[in-house]
């Protein structure tokens, strides 16, 4: 799967380094100074560092400004992306207090 999506998000990033991984094979695409590898992983835990926070909250901004929530169509959405993959998403995560 991830050969698919290399295209995909290289030519969409073509400046950003960026690891996209695949739980269910255990692998990695991992872009990285402009070159591409594949890497062997059992699991991948996000980095939580105070500048990875900050870039999610940005996220979530961004994603809630573009949210009429009187045309929330949370059905829609599972056709974009299936509700299981929902909990890897920030943006999808309820806000902490």
């Amino acid at each position: 799967m991830l050969p698919l999506l290399r295209g995909h998000f290289c030519s969409r990033l073509p400046d950003e380094d960026f690891l996209i991984f695949d739980a269910t094979h255990g692998t990695a695409l991992l872009r990285r100074g402009g070159r591409v590898q594949y890497l062997a992983m059992e699991h991948y835990t996000p980095c939580t560092d105070e500048e990875e926070l900050n870039w999610q909250r940005l996220w979530k901004r961004f994603f809630k400004a573009l949210t009429i929530e009187e045309r929330r169509n949370e059905k829609a959405q599972m056709n974009h992306v299936q509700k299981r993959f929902w909990k890897d998403m920030c943006e999808m995560q309820a806000d902490k207090v």
